[in-house]
């Protein structure tokens, strides 16, 4: 994904960059055991992948984190749509152990199409989103 978004940066491409992270996966984690976990990181994607458009692009960024390239979004669009990426999360994902509500934090930075900006710039900028968001509560994206 950093190349990806390196080579979006070096071209002027306009759109933004979505850091998503699930919320007290470490707990789930610890309570079910890494395979129920690892379950759980499919579900969710397969749930973000239905919230975004065939143009974006997700990878699992580690741990309980993802990062989506949004292509042509501008900052109010990305938004909402992260705003509907947490609110998918609120009906229970079913998994082997049982259902499971799990809530999504993310933080959203815009790609303004200025050529050459670094992308360690834009992933800082997610990130310190990322952090106000979760700063609010669980569930809840920034920009």
């Amino acid at each position: 994904m950093h190349d990806t978004l390196a080579a979006a940066l070096r071209s002027g491409v306009r759109g933004a960059v979505a850091l998503l992270d699930m919320d007290r996966f470490g707990h789930f984690n610890a309570r079910h055991g890494r395979g129920p976990g690892d379950e759980l990181l499919r579900a969710i994607a397969a749930l973000l992948r239905e919230e975004l458009s065939s143009a974006s692009c997700l990878a699992r960024a580690g741990g309980d984190r993802f990062v989506a390239f949004l292509p042509g979004l501008d900052l109010d669009a990305a938004m909402r749509l992260a705003q509907r990426c947490v609110e998918a999360m609120r009906e229970p994902v079913i998994l082997s152990c049982g259902p499971e509500t799990i809530t999504l934090s993310v933080g959203v930075a815009a790609l303004d199409g200025e050529p050459g900006r670094a992308a360690e710039a834009v992933w800082d900028a997610c990130d310190r989103a990322l952090r106000a968001a979760r700063a609010r509560g669980p569930g809840r994206a920034d920009s």
